[in-house]
């Protein structure tokens, strides 16, 4: 079955991009889900820096990417692949990077207070 990746960005307090999309393919455990969601959201954000940037409304930051799997959090910082990861190795690096540039700040967030599950949880019946 085919997880679904959803990210949202705020600037000032209000929602200024978002999206919710089911993953190209399936992934192999939650944890890989959510590094795919993951990287999602990073190539999104740094479109929008970039564009913040241009225009001149805000000088580059390190992107805040909140997440509430940390097991996708620890293998963004990992420098190594392991038996489990190597499959989606491009994937590792490419968030790796981003982090030890400093351009993209890992926080990990309870899933209570995960602002984007609401692009990707199915809503109740009632």
């Amino acid at each position: 079955m085919q997880s679904t990746s959803g990210y949202l960005y705020m600037l000032s307090g209000a929602a200024v991009v978002w999206k919710s999309k089911k993953q190209d393919r399936v992934t192999l455990s939650s944890t890989e889900a959510k590094y795919v969601s993951m990287t999602l959201a990073l190539k999104e954000g740094l479109w929008l820096q970039t564009l913040l940037e241009e225009t001149k409304l805000m000088p580059r930051q390190s992107l805040l990417l909140h997440c509430d799997n940390l097991s996708a959090i620890i293998i963004a910082k990992k420098l190594k692949h392991s038996e489990k990861t190597k499959h989606i190795a491009l994937k590792l690096q490419f968030i790796r990077e981003m982090v030890q540039e400093g351009k993209e700040e890992l926080i990990h967030v309870r899933t209570q207070y995960q602002w984007v599950d609401f692009l990707t949880k199915s809503l109740p019946a009632s």
